[in-house]
């Protein structure tokens, strides 16, 4: 039984960071993922790459650190949050957007993901307890790049590499 749980959890472990590893190719390769399976990946895929995560550091706490308990609320928040928070961005970043937004906008999604996890570790006990931090998660990193494109929008600001002809025709006052 115990080898049957062990190989489970190795299996999500593997899965997490195979699906963390392909959002990056796509966003590096493609460009982004599209608006519908941007919502898809922020929304259903969290929870694999919760518990994912979560067994990681399940993982990594009983073979490095076994004094500290797997019901730890920094153990969760970090396991569970790290990845959720990577996960989220990597389906609202596009490659076309200047540095200086994906650097925000991964530090947005990563304190986000951190803070949602651990607000819902601490929320209730038990095994529920990792379930409200996978959503607590999800929520706090999609609300805070929800808030951040919001805040974005209502200031009109480019969010696009400054490519020197696109730049021109923005500066150029229109006729008319």
């Amino acid at each position: 039984m115990a080898k049957i749980a062990f190989g489970l959890m190795l299996v999500l472990v593997v899965l997490s960071a195979g699906a963390l590893l392909a959002m990056a190719r796509r966003v590096r390769r493609r460009g982004g993922c599209g608006r519908k399976a941007g919502a898809v990946l922020r929304s259903v895929l969290p929870v694999v790459l919760g518990l994912g995560g979560w067994f990681a550091g399940v993982l990594v706490v009983l073979t490095t650190m076994p004094s500290v308990p797997l019901d730890d609320e920094v153990l969760a928040a970090l396991s569970v949050g790290a990845p959720i928070g990577l996960g989220v961005y990597f389906a609202w970043v596009r490659r076309a957007w200047s540095a200086g937004v994906k650097a925000t906008g991964l530090a947005a999604a990563m304190s986000g993901a951190l803070v949602g996890a651990w607000l819902g570790f601490d929320s209730t006990e038990g095994l529920a307890a990792l379930l409200t931090a996978i959503v607590g998660a999800a929520a706090g990193a999609n609300l805070v790049l929800l808030v951040l494109d919001i805040g974005w929008d209502r200031r009109a600001r480019d969010r696009f590499a400054d490519t020197g002809v696109d730049a021109a025709l923005q500066a150029r006052p229109t006729t008319g």
